[in-house]
């Protein structure tokens, strides 16, 4: 069984009994899914699924209904349990087959093989790695708590993919860039970042021109958002010039 939630909440192998049609059943699954293998209180639940409303006679009823829906689920595609044990639940799962940890496990895998020289093989981690996301973490699911989390792991992916770039420009690997590049910049059109490694790129590749009018590009969304290129954007702009 896996549990994917770097997009919409998904039980895998999908059965019958496996679909949680109740948003607030996907989000219990989600909160047990990132911490498997380890009890989380009752009370716990209740503060991220139902956004810090307390913990009431009703509420407390409405979690052992929707969590007796989840242990279904998840018993019905094998592999994995959801335990009650000292007041609250735990997902009995291996974290291998849990996407999020998959993803942090490759992007640590991949740091520690870059510090030890292996540039290729740090970047092919670290694209195995991007390769988990499916839309932002947790895409169906609204709360607080759980906005929360999924701006951390979109840090977090932010980050790997920043140094999944610097790695492949080590290796040399420009023109090849290009196109990976710009689906970053649209997905983090705010993050000027994007748009130097693309102009870097182009312009590695012999494409000064294409990298000019890139910078053209983003300035006039710029100002018509407000908006100034940062130091880093026109410093590349007059190195290129």
């Amino acid at each position: 069984m896996n549990v994917n939630l770097l997009g919409p909440v998904e039980i895998l192998p999908e059965t019958g009994a496996g679909d949680l049609k109740r948003v607030k059943e996907r989000c219990l699954l989600a909160v047990l899914a990132l911490t498997p293998e380890q009890v989380v209180m009752g009370d716990t639940l209740i503060v991220r699924v139902w956004d810090d409303e307390a913990p009431s006679d009703a509420v407390k009823g409405t979690l052992r209904t929707y969590m007796s829906h989840v242990k279904a689920a998840v018993a019905a595609t094998g592999g994995a349990s959801v335990d009650s044990a000292r007041g609250g639940y735990v997902l009995r799962i291996d974290r291998e087959n849990v996407d999020v940890h998959r993803f942090r496990r490759l992007v640590a895998q991949a740091e520690s093989i870059s510090r030890s020289g292996d540039a290729e093989h740090a970047a092919s981690l670290l694209w195995e790695a991007e390769k988990l996301w499916r839309d932002h973490a947790f895409a169906d699911l609204p709360g607080r708590w759980i906005a929360g989390m999924r701006h951390t792991l979109d840090a977090e992916r932010r980050r790997a993919a920043k140094m999944w770039a610097d790695l492949e420009f080590g290796l040399g690997r420009h023109a090849e860039l290009v196109g990976e590049l710009r689906q970053f910049a649209e997905r983090y059109p705010f993050d000027e970042t994007w748009v130097q490694y693309q102009m870097m790129a182009l312009c590695r590749s012999g494409r000064q021109t294409d990298a000019l009018s890139l910078y053209q590009e983003d300035y006039e969304r710029r100002v018509e958002l407000g908006l100034d290129p940062g130091p880093g954007l026109s410093a590349l702009q007059q190195r290129i010039l």
